[in-house]
């Protein structure tokens, strides 16, 4: 049996491996090199928890979880990870292309959803995880909007091109420039809560003082 037959829905998670130096560069300033690579690292170990948990449940018989690593050879972030998830090099091209070309892929191996996040967001969840998978059932798109303007989810069940074509990446605008796309392709919605990226010493302050308030 192939196994997009098997699983006919496909996570795929957008990361990079922490070296100190070329990860969350806008923190380091604020606290330096090795302090910001540490943190990426406990972002992907975090996020790769709750993707071990959604397939845990009965959906997760359903779902494929695929890493797509950017700096360092996929083997060394399967070592780093420490979770048996299928790594492939990003390749080379903007974050659009790149992002497209996971998409493509997923849709050319006959998986039926496709869902593309980060690792940067500390909110989350297994559960809302899932949730963007159940909604894909009724909607043609699901997005999770980011606080800085940018998205930390985006998922559909069918390849959309012009998603991915002429964004501003890196801008506050990625989300909105999205949602019309979507709206202009006469696609349904789904629209996911906010939730913040953690990029600015502000946001590494917020997320410090939820675990301090989940450890009580």
């Amino acid at each position: 049996m192939n196994p997009s037959e098997a699983s006919p829905n496909r996570i795929i998670l957008f990361c990079k491996v922490p070296v100190a130096g070329r990860v969350k560069t806008r923190l380091i300033p604020a606290m330096g090199a090795d302090a910001a690579a540490d943190l990426q690292f406990r972002l992907l170990k975090r996020v790769c928890a709750e993707l071990t948990q959604v397939l845990v449940g009965d959906m997760g018989r359903t779902v494929q979880v695929e890493l797509r690593v950017d700096g360092a050879p996929p083997a060394e972030m399967q070592a780093l990870v420490g979770h048996p998830f299928r790594c492939i090099p990003q390749g080379d091209g903007h974050l659009g292309h790149r992002m497209y070309r996971a998409v493509a892929d997923a849709f050319a191996d006959g998986v039926s959803r496709v869902v593309l996040i980060g690792a940067d967001v500390p909110e989350l969840s297994d559960g809302l995880i899932l949730a963007s998978l159940s909604a894909l059932h009724h909607s043609d798109v699901v997005i999770g909007p980011a606080e800085d303007g940018g998205y930390y989810l985006l998922g559909m069940k069918s390849p959309q091109p012009s998603l991915f074509e002429e964004i501003n990446w890196g801008s506050d605008t990625v989300f909105q420039e999205t949602l019309h796309r979507i709206e202009s392709a006469s696609l349904t919605v789904h629209v996911l809560p906010t939730l913040y990226d953690l990029d600015r010493p502000e946001d590494v302050e917020r997320w410090l003082a939820a675990e301090s308030m989940l450890k009580e």
